[in-house]
């Protein structure tokens, strides 16, 4: 049995509490499963050969268990590392593990609340408050592609093209299969005239989120733009597809199938 914190709760005194334990099934000797029920067995006897072994285990169990939630930590997988944490407190309880716990539940607790922070900012058209909050995070978090896409995004929008296009890189690279990053940088290529470059940026994304409407819609754009018109239709026919009831998909594949010379400008 293990902890996971797929799914949690929080309470008057603890956050990120897992209201169970899942199994794991594994063809193999899992020598950690197997050390936890030599513990249990030992326990139950009153020999000075059974606590010596118990004490052995419970050692190597906590060792083990504060050792996986250091790498997760330092890694900066913050849920792995309180799962491990509670792990190594079902083993024994001690003042220092449960201090480590909380230290990581804190920094948890606070990166969601920078997120919603920031969301809420973004809400409020307050793009330099929300850039704050983004740059806390990822301080303490700097492989979230979501923060990276949010502030590639927001210096993109507010014209720090410089700052915006690192942010917008790490996107892909700290999750392969987000595309927004691509999105945007599409986005300041195609405002700069660079319709190829455009182009290329969203087809990555198109094949990382082929049911977008909005990324069919800027690729047909770009495929009109460098007068592929074959290839244009049928990006805002797949557009259209998959939002119907969006009228500038619709105006755009109209204009197009009548060869008119009205390809929308951004």
């Amino acid at each position: 049995r293990r902890i996971k914190i797929n799914v949690k709760f929080e309470t008057e005194r603890d956050n990120f509490v897992p209201p169970t334990s899942r199994s794991q099934h594994r063809i193999a000797i899992d020598h950690v499963a197997r050390d936890e029920v030599l513990l249990e067995w030992h326990r139950s006897g009153n020999s000075p050969d059974h606590r010596d072994a118990a004490e052995n285990l419970t050692n190597q169990l906590q060792q083990h268990w504060t050792g996986q939630a250091e790498q997760h930590r330092g890694q900066h997988r913050f849920l792995a590392a309180i799962a491990a944490y509670r792990e190594a407190l079902a083993v024994r309880e001690t003042e220092q593990v449960r201090n480590q716990l909380q230290d990581v539940v804190n920094l948890q607790k606070t990166l969601y609340d920078d997120w919603a922070a920031a969301l809420n900012e973004i809400s409020r058209n307050r793009p330099q408050a929300a850039i704050g909050k983004l740059k806390t995070i990822l301080q303490a978090k700097p492989d979230d592609a979501e923060a990276h896409s949010k502030l590639g995004t927001l210096y993109a929008i507010t014209g720090q093209t410089d700052l915006a296009v690192p942010h917008l890189e790490a996107v892909q690279k700290h999750d392969r299969n987000n595309g927004s990053g691509y999105g945007v940088l599409g986005r300041i290529a195609w405002r700069k005239g660079e319709y190829e470059q455009a182009l290329k940026h969203w087809q990555q994304a198109e094949e990382l989120d082929p049911f977008n409407a909005q990324i069919q819609l800027d690729t047909g754009l770009a495929f009109a733009r460098l007068r592929r018109t074959e290839e244009a239709i049928r990006s805002l026919e797949r557009a259209a597809m998959i939002d119907p009831i969006r009228s500038d998909i619709r105006v755009s594949l109209e204009a197009l199938r009548s060869q008119s010379s009205g390809i929308p400008e951004r």
